[in-house]
């Protein structure tokens, strides 16, 4: 399977490289311009890893637009970044990214992550991720797994009201309902 990865600097390119290969096929992009590129083609990878701070466009903003294409909606999105602010957290959620990994990753980690994905990125174009406001009630693409991560972060934030307030809307609507849907509703 081919997956796209987005990283400015060499040795983290040379590490999935080397982490990824000959399980996927990786594809390499130097800067977030390029990365749009590649993502725009027809046969576009399915499988993207962004990192946050590259040069031309960010890993945030690369991942924004491309949530706004409902074509793109099935691409899973990893960011993979040194930041580890839960501001930042949560900014790569609301941007649409499935999951985020943060720098220096552990191997083993990484794959898990991308073998744990949903069944609805497996089959590139087979199916769509519900859209905000509907059954599934999540943004495109969020898993289970990375709303829990989501929660716990927000519960040890100290702005958790507002924060709690924004994830609700994250997720289209009433945030309980979503967690009930998902038998997560002892998290909060």
């Amino acid at each position: 399977m081919r997956i796209l990865v987005a990283e400015d600097d060499a040795l983290y390119r040379a590490m999935f490289q080397r982490l990824l290969s000959p399980e996927y096929e990786p594809t390499f992009a130097e800067d977030g311009n390029a990365a749009w590129k590649l993502l725009q083609l027809e046969d576009a990878p399915q499988l993207v890893i962004l990192d946050w701070l590259m040069p031309g466009m960010n890993g945030v903003d690369v991942c924004r637009k491309l949530r706004a294409i409902p074509e793109k909606e099935a691409l899973y999105i990893l960011m993979a970044t040194a930041k580890q602010d839960i501001d930042d957290v949560l900014m790569a959620f609301d941007a649409g990214a499935n999951d985020y990994i943060t720098k220096p990753f552990n191997a083993l980690e990484l794959k898990a992550r991308f073998k744990r994905r949903p069944p609805r990125h497996r089959v590139a174009g087979r199916a769509r991720p519900p859209r905000a406001g509907t059954a599934g009630g999540a943004f495109p693409g969020q898993t289970v797994a990375g709303l829990a991560t989501h929660l716990l972060l927000l519960q040890a934030h100290p702005r958790r009201s507002r924060l709690l307030a924004t994830t609700g809307d994250l997720y289209g609507g009433s945030l309980r309902s979503y967690l009930h849907s998902w038998d997560l509703s002892g998290v909060l």
